[in-house]
């Protein structure tokens, strides 16, 4: 108990010592925040940030891109680089060590795109093979072992960005039919064994560097489009809806994260400006949202807390001399400025972060 107690204090005298700021109100209250957040900056490093402790300790872990924790909550999948001089499958511990190379594949193919089953036993991810530049999706045991193939080249030459759905039941991804000629990539589903392939929506003839991600439920999928837009598509009613702000602007696809089945966390730049700005949408009431805070200078990154009471963005505000870590609490009211992490550059990872237990 005492220990806890000096915690609480040098999380507070922490707050106070890095001030408010335009936009920021820092209270003497105390905030029931734990956990980790996992995420990536440029292509290079993986970082992870510890909540609990009275610094917020942040830690490279790994040099990488795509980090994905498992359901566990005690390793990190990621793609990089190779000793062969291809992309290949990693997973280390979330407390570091070494990494363990998973899906060891002979060059010239390249692995990329790993995500966790929902019982944290098999991991989907996408093989590009060389010359053709075809790209299948495949699975594999978590230490590596039964990998196998689930798509087809021959009927889906580009297969890419696989996420699980929360029962496990279905793996969600980007399909081209042909990649020459090239047709439109689609939104489609299948089982976890690549059978039952539905298409469920085209998003156009360019890439969409954005990752289809599940709601909590499963009900639905947040997706992009090539126009630049989000939308979601619900899976028991076959609809897609286009997610818009109030003036009727169409959000931008990169930096969303799930808070609820019928709310998002969204960024989204601002014409006026070209600055960005973080809101939180309703998905019954597409015209109805909230907008949390602005000033971003590139697209932050959202995160959920696994309570689902906060919400974590990542970037560079006007006034930030580097990517800060700003805490808000769900209802969008409360904001923190918690840690100016010293790191420059863009937060990858397609805008998306992992708070974890």
């Amino acid at each position: 108990m005492k220990k806890e107690f000096v915690s609480l204090i040098l999380i507070a005298s922490t707050f106070l010592f890095w001030g408010c700021k335009k936009g920021n109100v820092v209270t003497s209250d105390n905030w029931d925040l734990s956990g980790k957040i996992v995420f990536n900056v440029g292509y290079y490093n993986i970082y992870l940030l510890d909540l609990s402790s009275s610094s917020l300790f942040l830690t490279t872990l790994a040099t990488g891109g795509e980090p994905r924790v498992n359901p566990q909550g005690t390793s990190i999948v990621y793609d990089a680089n190779s000793t062969k001089g291809h992309l290949e499958i990693y997973s280390i511990s979330v407390t570091g060590g070494t990494a363990t190379d998973l899906s060891n594949n002979n060059a010239p193919n390249s692995d990329s795109w790993p995500d966790w089953s929902p019982d944290g036993n098999t991991i989907a991810f996408n093989r590009v093979y060389y010359p053709s530049y075809k790209e299948a999706l495949c699975v594999m045991g978590k230490d590596g072992s039964n990998l196998h193939v689930l798509t087809d080249t021959s009927s889906l030459a580009i297969a890419v960005m696989p996420r699980w759905s929360p029962d496990g039941n279905k793996i969600a991804f980007y399909g081209q039919t042909s990649f020459n000629p090239s047709t439109d990539y689609s939104l489609y589903i299948m089982a976890p064994d690549g059978s039952h392939q539905v298409l469920l929506d085209q998003v156009g003839s360019d890439f969409v560097d954005v990752l289809p991600r599940w709601s909590p439920d499963g009900q639905k999928i947040a997706y992009g489009k090539a126009n630049g837009g989000l939308y979601v598509f619900n899976v028991n009613s076959s609809a897609s809806q286009e997610i818009t702000l109030d003036s009727g602007t169409a959000v931008s696809p990169s930096g969303f994260s799930w808070l609820s089945n019928d709310s998002l966390v969204c960024a989204n730049m601002n014409s006026a400006d070209t600055s960005y700005g973080v809101y939180l949408i309703s998905i019954s009431h597409s015209f109805a949202n909230k907008l949390l805070f602005n000033e971003f200078k590139t697209i932050p990154t959202t995160g959920v807390s696994p309570d689902k009471k906060f919400i974590s963005v990542f970037g560079q505000r006007t006034d930030d001399t580097s990517l800060t870590l700003y805490i808000i609490q769900s209802d969008g009211t409360n904001l923190r400025k918690l840690k100016d992490t010293g790191l420059t550059g863009s937060i990858t990872d397609n805008y998306y972060s992992q708070w974890i237990k």
